[in-house]
Parts: structure tokens; sequence; C-alpha cells
């Protein structure tokens, strides 16, 4: 029985239930996530990337304190427990994923990926062994208020 076939004979719902999971791992267009590390492209212009951050805002409330961290523009922005501000695209160097988060556990510190797991201390080295490709760690300056964050 051909695959069209069997499908048709569960219907609809069951269907859908086969086809769902196998979609969400194809796949989509223009996905290089199977490329090669070194030649995964980024649809964001990282080396061009330059904002500011008005530390006194709402938004910005979790940066006030040592340990907090906002995404903002696909980029984790965070004030370390030394309470200087780092900040590291959320492009994963592994395979591309949008996923690069901050965490720290006790007085550990790192940036991490959660789909495979990929881990980076705050300079962008990676710290276990799943990929051997550096984090984009970007500039930051402060100004009074107002974080800047750059890639020069």
């Amino acid at each position: 029985m051909e695959r069209k076939d069997f499908l048709r004979s569960l219907g609809s719902a069951a269907a859908l239930a086969l086809i769902l999971p196998c979609a969400a791992c194809s796949s989509p267009a223009g996905d290089t996530s199977g490329q090669p590390e070194d030649q995964v492209e980024d649809p964001t212009s990282e080396n061009e990337l330059d904002f500011t951050i008005d530390l006194s805002s709402q938004d910005a409330e979790p940066l006030q304190e040592p340990g907090g961290y906002i995404i903002m523009n696909e980029t984790v922005v965070v004030r370390n427990l030394a309470g200087d501000f780092v900040a590291a695209t959320r492009r994963c160097p592994h395979e591309g994923n949008y996923q690069i988060v901050y965490d720290r556990v006790n007085n550990t510190e790192r940036f991490w990926c959660d789909v495979h797991g990929s881990r980076f201390d705050l300079q962008g080295k990676p710290v276990n062994d799943i990929t051997t490709n550096t984090l984009l760690i970007y500039q930051t300056e402060l100004s009074g208020n107002t974080l800047r964050v750059f890639n020069p």
C-alpha cells in the first residue's frame, strides 16, 4: 500500500497527527542548518549591528541588577555578575539556530543554546564539545543610561 493510500485510509485527523511531526523535521525553503558549521548564512546583518538601549526603560529593567539579561534585535544583552555589560548574537554557531540565551548556575555564567546544548563562556569560547566555533560577541559602550551594542 502506498503512503498516500495509507494516510487516506486513516482519515484526516490521524493523517495530520502523522504528518505534522515530519513536517517540523523537514527544512523550510532557505534553511541552511544542514550545511557545515562554517557555511551557515545568517539572515540578519550581524556585521552591521548597532543599536542602543535606554537602561532606565521598563524593557531594560532586568539589566538593573547583575545576573539579568534581555533579548533585543536577536541579541542577548547581559549584565554579568561583575556588573559589566556583555552582548552576544542569538545565532548559535553550531547550526545557526536563534536559541542562545544567558544562564548562570551559582557563579558560573554562560551562553547556551537549548537546541543541542552548545555552551559558551562570556567571551564566546565554546565550553563543551558540541562545537568548536566561537559565539559572536558584540562590543558594548555605556554612556549615562544609554547602552550601545555594536559590531564595529
